[in-house]
């Protein structure tokens, strides 16, 4: 297969076989299995991290790609080394992804913001975070030139778009260079579909909105989303999910 046709694939990454091919059957997208790879459950150990890059590496330039369950979000950060170029990250979560390790320096799914902030091998310049609580984002502790780079738009403000958008515009200067955009579906109500971790009270056509208006206006490097149900989960709430991958996917992949 050629290069340029793998990248306009979407890359669907598997470690808990969550991706039910049947669900997904379409020419548009490559599964990487990653399910063989020990020490990825919610921390990722140093010989997973590079195990998971290498694999990772020939699907560089594909834009969109899919991480599983909120426990991989981690590998968000495998893709922004990635990028060889400065870049603001907008993520859509529930939690704020920026609490130490619980194993100290190992990489983990409710650090992976931190870590990346932290590492000057990564050219981040900014982080529009939307979502969490305003509770939970009081409880980050991090040096305030670390948090001078964060944009935080609330669980509360997060449900208008269209004003937030306005704001992280024109104040906080976002557009002015390329994006990359981590979405976790925990972001959404329980109405919409069931992961993992506890979840936000964002509907769909909310995130659409607001990712319509990233996408008219910002030039966007990369995309990845997270946020599948547990692999025991029943059928109808896999499904589901499925189902808002496929409008995701629409939303990126029109002109």
């Amino acid at each position: 297969m050629s290069e340029d046709l793998i990248n306009k694939k979407s890359i669907y990454c598997s470690f808990s076989g969550i991706y039910r091919k049947k669900l997904y059957e379409t020419n548009d997208r490559i599964f990487l299995n990653l399910e063989d790879i020990d020490g990825t459950y919610g921390y990722c150990s140093d010989q997973a991290a590079e195990e998971i890059r290498s694999r990772l590496c020939p699907y560089e330039k594909s834009k969109i790609h899919f991480i599983d369950n909120g426990n991989y979000h981690y590998s968000s950060k495998f893709r922004m080394e990635m990028i060889r170029e400065e870049f603001d990250l907008i993520v859509f979560d529930n939690h704020t992804d920026m609490q130490p390790s619980g194993l100290g320096p190992v990489l983990s799914c409710g650090s992976w913001i931190l870590d990346s902030l932290k590492d000057k091998n990564i050219h981040l310049n900014k982080v529009y975070l939307i979502g969490p609580s305003a509770e939970d984002y009081d409880k980050i502790d991090v040096d305030i030139g670390l948090k001078d780079k964060i944009v935080f738009i609330s669980r509360e403000l997060s449900l208008q778009p269209e004003n937030s958008f306005l704001d992280m515009q024109y104040a906080d200067k976002l557009g002015i260079l390329p994006a990359f955009i981590s979405i976790d579906k925990d972001i959404l109500s329980e109405e919409e579909l069931k992961t993992n971790w506890n979840q936000g009270i964002m509907s769909s056509e909310i995130m659409c909105k607001w990712l319509t208006f990233i996408k008219e206006n910002v030039n966007i490097c990369g995309i990845d989303i997270c946020g599948e149900p547990d692999i025991c989960e029943a059928e109808v709430e896999i499904k589901k999910s499925a189902e808002i991958n496929y409008k995701l996917e629409k939303l990126f992949k029109e002109r």
